[in-house]
């Protein structure tokens, strides 16, 4: 196993948390906006983590194309892992699949009203208790302003998932008068929706357009850093809570016109159609009780995906800097989780979870060896900027992070220990630190 250790260099961040609408105690939501508690690892593109790559079998271990690879963020204490297979190259382009965890999200906050965060949990489209598949995909929300009989619709909070399951904000917004409603609706309503049809993160661009005539969802184009373009021609075709919706591509296209269709029958069931015309992953479902099962073309066999429940219950520090909102004490409920993924040849990775915080704290290999995660809390160590009916209000909170690693090759004896400490510098007033990261280990 190789490890790679770089230096942090300090930084700063304020999280804005945008006015949702979700019930109490521990929901299930999707992830609206990309901050550093829900941000997932970007290797290529320079960031700093602690990384191994484990071989699988005599597969090539390369990060994202087959073979295992596991993250650790030192500065915020997060864990990720990717398992991934090998299917058969396409003409000139082709698509992966990894199964995902990523601890980013699994607990988050948001505004359950104005001045009232709460704390939620990840629960997209192909995504529950930090794992997903590594399809791609597009979610937004939908939301509405009402004055009188002015009834006016917009969708916001666009969010990318490309095909490594990094996530990336489009910053798209688009608006309209709701069915029925005068068509100066969104003139008349206030605070007025604006609208923005270009978008992206950095090298990714996205572009969609506004309605016609009464609200709807209207495609969405994105393209990434290579010129492949991801063709949603059916946005909000996965209806979830609170004005949530997703979807997956219809068509991925290179630059010299090679595709890749998808076909989504819901639940989780697609098929991805390469440009040979194989069905190169067929997917059963996702979450099911009874498992699920991936097909990844030329194998012998499918992937076997078993679920169960992973519970937390665990408090939370918080300080409040302005405002009068308040952050839960408590962090409570449970999520659906993967506890293991039998591969073709029959044998088994297996995955375990801590019993206070619901996450991940053990993966074992099939040949016995494994990764094992000691979790504590990180006091303090994000700030908050809340929408509330005053403006806004200001809070320091704490979070989830791992204490200790540990390694294992044979299943018995652990060859690696590492302990980690964590401490954040606040100034005087405000939710944005100066510098955070690992201390010591």
């Amino acid at each position: 196993m190789q490890l790679r250790i770089p230096l942090l260099a300090p930084a700063s961040r304020l999280i804005a948390i945008a006015l949702s609408l979700f019930g109490a105690g521990l929901a299930y939501a999707q992830i609206p906006n990309l901050t550093a508690s829900t941000a997932t690892p970007l290797p290529e593109h320079g960031h700093s983590y602690i990384s191994a790559r484990l071989p699988q079998g005599d597969d090539a271990v390369q990060v994202f194309g087959g073979g295992v690879s596991e993250f650790v963020n030192p500065a915020t204490g997060s864990v990720s892992w990717r398992i991934c297979t090998t299917p058969p190259k396409g003409r000139q382009l082709s698509i992966p699949f990894c199964f995902v965890y990523d601890f980013a999200g699994v607990h988050h906050l948001e505004n359950n009203a104005p001045g009232n965060p709460s704390w939620n949990t990840d629960a997209s489209y192909l995504e529950q208790g930090g794992w997903t598949y590594s399809l791609p995909e597009l979610t937004e929300v939908t939301r509405q302003e009402v004055n009188g009989s002015y009834v006016c619709d917009y969708a916001t909070d666009y969010m990318f998932r490309d095909s490594e399951g990094g996530r990336h904000a489009m910053g798209l917004s688009i608006f309209g008068p709701a069915p029925g409603a005068p068509a100066n609706s969104c003139s008349q309503v206030q605070p007025a929706p604006g609208g923005v049809t270009t978008g992206g993160e950095g090298a990714i661009l996205a572009t969609t357009s506004e309605p016609s005539g009464s609200f709807s969802l209207q495609p969405v184009t994105v393209t990434d850093a290579d010129g492949t373009r991801y063709i949603f021609n059916d946005p909000g075709r996965q209806a979830l809570a609170n004005g949530f919706t997703a979807e997956l591509p219809d068509v991925i296209e290179d630059r010299n016109g090679n595709e890749i269709t998808l076909t989504d029958s819901g639940s989780g069931k697609v098929t991805a159609t390469d440009t040979v015309g194989r069905a190169a992953v067929a997917t059963s479902g996702f979450g099911a009780s009874a498992g699920d099962s991936v097909q990844i073309a030329g194998e012998s066999a499918a992937y076997t995906v078993d679920w169960g429940t992973a519970a937390s219950s665990y408090s939370v520090d918080s300080t409040s800097e302005s405002g009068t909102c308040t952050v839960p004490g408590t962090v409570s409920g449970s999520q659906p989780v993967v506890t293991s993924i039998e591969l073709p040849d029959g044998e088994s990775f297996t995955f375990q979870y801590d019993a206070t915080y619901g996450l991940l704290d053990r993966v074992t290999f099939p040949t016995g060896g494994y990764v094992r995660y000691v979790w504590g809390m990180n006091a303090a160590a994000e700030g908050g900027q809340f929408a509330s009916t005053s403006g806004t209000c200001l809070d320091r909170y704490g979070e989830p992070a791992i204490t200790a690693r540990y390694v294992s090759l044979d299943g018995s004896s652990e060859v690696l220990d590492q302990s980690f400490a964590y401490a954040t510098t606040w100034p005087s007033s405000g939710a944005a630190w100066s510098s955070n990261g690992h201390q010591s280990g």
